[in-house]
């Protein structure tokens, strides 16, 4: 059985979305506070994919962002519904965050 990672997007939990990804494999979905801890939120949920190994990422606006940039440094598929676009340099410069993109 596939195993999912869903990102939900920001102020977003994503459910419909998690109850159809749910009829095509096991999903994870954890909660994305993309506010109360900007600084550590990109590497937990980096440490979530090397522990969970998912088969597919799929990621919801500003999780699909997210989903982008995890996989610069796993291998897996992805599925990206309209992936937010930022100032990434400026996001990433901010959190001292590394893609190897």
């Amino acid at each position: 059985m596939k195993k999912i990672l869903y990102l939900h997007g920001f102020e977003s939990k994503g459910v419909k979305k998690v109850r159809h990804l749910a009829t095509k494999g096991v999903v994870y979905a954890p909660y994305m506070d993309y506010e109360e801890n900007p600084e550590t939120i990109f590497e937990e949920t980096l440490q979530i994919v090397d522990k969970l190994k998912p088969d597919l990422i799929v990621g919801s606006s500003m999780g699909g962002y997210f989903a982008h940039k995890l996989a610069t440094h796993v291998k897996t598929e992805l599925l990206l519904f309209n992936p937010a676009t930022i100032n990434e340099w400026t996001y990433y410069d901010n959190l001292d965050i590394e893609t190897s993109v």
